[in-house]
């Protein structure tokens, strides 16, 4: 029963990895069809709007990935662990909007401690670790 469990165990910890690496590619696509202003082609406003309709997501949602898409363009080394799935898109979330709070610099400037933080504690650590940048 032990070996199954641990199997099972691991198995949850591929699968979560691999649900971070989609999220990460889904932003990376939110954000070129962004810049691309490809929302145009089917007569929206905005992306927001676009993936609200064609994906049917929450307003909130939308609204939340298109602001970590524009964000994670200036945060390389967010975007590199995102990618691997080393970090969620919940502790990418976190990053993003103190990355709009303070500025894209500032946390440039922190990025590989925010990364390390990210990649060993939950998401509202993460929360209280970007409140010194504030």
């Amino acid at each position: 029963m032990t070996g199954g469990v641990r199997q099972l165990g691991e198995r949850m910890r591929e699968l979560h990895q691999q649900i971070a690496q989609l999220q990460a590619e889904l932003i990376h696509c939110v954000g070129e069809f962004d810049t691309a202003q490809g929302y145009e082609l089917d007569a929206y406003r905005s992306t927001q709007t676009w993936l609200r309709y064609e994906l049917r997501m929450h307003p909130r949602d939308a609204s939340q990935l298109v602001g970590i898409a524009r964000q994670v363009r200036s945060l390389p080394v967010v975007d590199q662990a995102f990618a691997a799935g080393r970090i969620s898109q919940a502790h990418v979330a976190v990053i993003a909007r103190t990355a709009r709070q303070v500025g894209t610099e500032q946390v440039a400037a922190s990025e590989q401690t925010l990364v390390d933080v990210a990649s060993t504690h939950d998401p509202d650590k993460l929360r209280i670790t970007t409140q010194h940048l504030r």
